[in-house]
This record gives C-alpha cells, structure tokens and sequence, in this order.
C-alpha cells in the first residue's frame, strides 16, 4: 500500500448496471401455487394486492 494515496481523493464510482424494468410482482406470476399450509392460492391474491398497492 502506498503512503501517498492516503491523500488522494477516492476512485470515481462507476454507473449502475442496467436494470430490467418488469412489474413488480413478476416473481409471484412464476411461481406455483403455495401449498395449503401456507394459504394456498389466497396468499398469492394478498401478496399481489399489497405489490400493487405498494407501488413506488
């Protein structure tokens, strides 16, 4: 490590990566029905109620 960088300023950050612009409860459309212990087909209608409520 060189003494000397100490006094430098820091590296320039770089761009962000691009992102995929896609809705926000892409996720829940692919994945399978939950099982009943965890509320079946009922917890993927509040789960998309509450991302398409929470939208930013």
């Amino acid at each position: 490590m060189e003494i000397e960088r100490f006094w430098l300023p820091p590296v320039p950050l770089t761009d962000p990566a691009p992102s995929f612009a896609t809705e926000r409860d892409l996720l829940l459309r692919q994945l399978p029905t939950p099982p009943p212990e965890v509320g079946g087909a009922e917890t993927l209608r509040v789960l998309r109620r509450w991302y398409r409520q929470n939208r930013s």
